[in-house]
């Protein structure tokens, strides 16, 4: 099986696909994984080694000359990965690359299954989101997609498709079932959170599945119908049925994930569900509280718990760390100079005023005292009591271990305090008597200083369905990690879907 991973992040999507495949992996030879974004490029690369595309080539030149035959050569050695299944896997490049200019000569029967998670923003719908679905700019590499698959000679057998669920509603998304129907393609459509395979995150994504043939029905079965799956077992559900459903995963959520989405009988009144996005926090700081009157509250939906199947979700003490404590905020030393900054100091001297000015300013950011190590990992983590004290501080989702829900995490945790962007952890030491979050006085949250926090980036990991062995690069910056886990996906949901896609043994590529 060759792999094109398009939109590839710090690859989620292929960590699914092996999860899925089980020890089918092992008939894995090829992935190529495309992506212009410099920092998932390089937790990419920590992690999986692969290889260029430059040097790749090269490889196989050197092959050729030396008369072997012109595979291409293997990956280096990447981490100690535990238990992998993809033990055939002989090549694995990653493609700093635009999608849009990858030509049809570089698709056009190269992989037998493609996978992409394009980017989000142009079609989230939040109330301060910006995207112009596809008009954005930011759409161009799934449309430029599009247009190979109508045009290529050799389209892939299979893809996958992951996104907001806004993408639902989307003429993107119309373009891209015109297309699949035109080259012979069936589909199926989840709408699917972590919470419906018993992972603690409520993250409701869009998915996609898609097999040249009649996998999925006649084609244009689908069409028809327009029927959404929002559970791996059931039918078809109507658009007001997705809505109920997503509803009840929103009071699962509100309710802390302990009581499961029906406790008050079969029929009942249930919030609206709340957009995810990375959007909708895009500004600095908290939401404004008071700076403009809250709009009308939508109305709330009715819905019967008995249609849909009961959800068992693992509570939080599995995913988090233990002896994650709050220190006093110190200053650490600066890091030593280089023999270059050493000589970029002694000539300053003798510079003119102009660049004088300019290289003491340089030189007064280089001295500058900055917390590093474990030390800057916990001064970052612990809410100050500044912002504990600040009025929108009792608005925002605070857990514990006890609890069975978090909200979606966004590229922006950490950098943005709002429920929209990802949950709080509340963990006091010692415990307190009872269940802990009877214990969190919202009306004086300040009295909780050094008790809560953001989750660690290995705890979002966790939540993500990353395996233990993934790691970021030492000296990444925390909201850099924070960033990359945000835009990437929840492995263990994708690795469901995908495992439907997937059940059927691999024919050979379709032509």
């Amino acid at each position: 099986m060759r792999i094109f991973e398009f939109f590839s992040g710090i690859g989620g999507m292929r960590l699914a696909v092996e999860e899925a495949l089980g020890p089918r992996a092992a008939d894995v030879a090829e992935i190529t994984a495309f992506d212009i974004s410099s920092v998932p490029n390089e937790v990419y690369q920590h992690n999986f080694r692969p290889m260029s595309a430059k040097a790749a080539k090269k490889a196989q030149k050197r092959a050729a000359k030396e008369g072997k035959a012109e595979e291409p050569a293997p990956a280096p050695a990447a981490p100690e990965r535990p238990g992998t299944t993809m033990k055939g896997l002989r090549s694995c490049r990653l493609v700093p690359k635009l999608i849009e200019q990858l030509t049809l000569k570089d698709l056009d029967g190269k992989a037998d299954l493609w996978t992409m998670s394009p980017p989000c923003q142009p079609f989230t719908t939040t109330a301060n989101a910006k995207g112009k679905g596809d008009e954005d700019a930011r759409c161009e590499g799934f449309l430029a997609l599009l247009r190979a698959l109508e045009d290529m000679e050799h389209p892939p057998h299979r893809i996958l498709l992951e996104n907001v669920k806004g993408f639902m509603d989307t003429k993107a998304l119309d373009m891209m079932k015109f297309v699949l129907q035109k080259r012979g393609y069936t589909y199926r459509q989840y709408l699917l959170s972590p919470l419906t395979v018993g992972i603690p995150n409520n993250r409701t994504r869009y998915y996609l599945l898609c097999e040249r043939g009649a996998r999925f029905g006649e084609p244009g079965e689908e069409a028809r119908t327009d029927g959404v799956h929002v559970d791996l077992t059931g039918t078809p559900r109507t658009r007001e049925e997705v809505k109920e459903y997503a509803a009840l995963l929103v009071e699962h959520a509100r309710r802390g994930g302990r009581s499961g989405p029906c406790e008050e009988g079969d029929v009942h009144t249930a919030p609206p569900p709340e957009e995810e996005g990375d959007e909708a926090d895009e500004g600095e700081g908290a939401a404004p509280t008071d700076a403009e009157p809250a709009a009308a509250p939508a109305p709330p939906i009715q819905v019967c718990a008995e249609k849909f199947p009961a959800l068992n979700v693992r509570l939080l003490a599995e995913y988090v760390e233990d002896g994650v404590v709050h220190e006093a905020e110190a200053e650490a030393d600066p890091p030593a100079a280089s023999p270059a900054k050493r000589k970029h100091d002694a000539i300053a001297e003798d510079a003119p005023p102009a660049k004088k000015q300019k290289q003491e300013k340089e030189r007064a950011a280089w001295r500058a005292p900055r917390p590093t190590g474990r030390a800057a990992r916990k001064i970052s983590l612990f809410l100050s009591k500044d912002t504990l004290a600040k009025p929108y501080a009792k608005g925002l989702s605070i857990v514990t271990k006890e609890e069975g829900v978090t909200f979606c995490f966004t590229k922006n945790y950490g950098k943005v305090l709002h429920r929209a962007s990802g949950s709080l952890y509340y963990d006091p030491t010692p415990p307190p008597p009872g269940p802990l979050l009877k214990s969190l006085n919202r009306d004086d949250l300040v009295s909780h200083h050094g008790q809560v926090r953001l989750f660690t980036p290995r705890e979002l990991l966790n939540l993500m369905g990353f395996p233990a062995w993934f790691e970021f690069p030492a000296d990444m910056p925390l909201i850099q990690r924070y960033r990359c886990i945000g835009n990437s996906v929840s492995v263990h949901a994708v690795a469901a879907v995908a495992k439907i896609l997937l059940s059927e043994e691999d024919p050979a590529p379709s032509s």
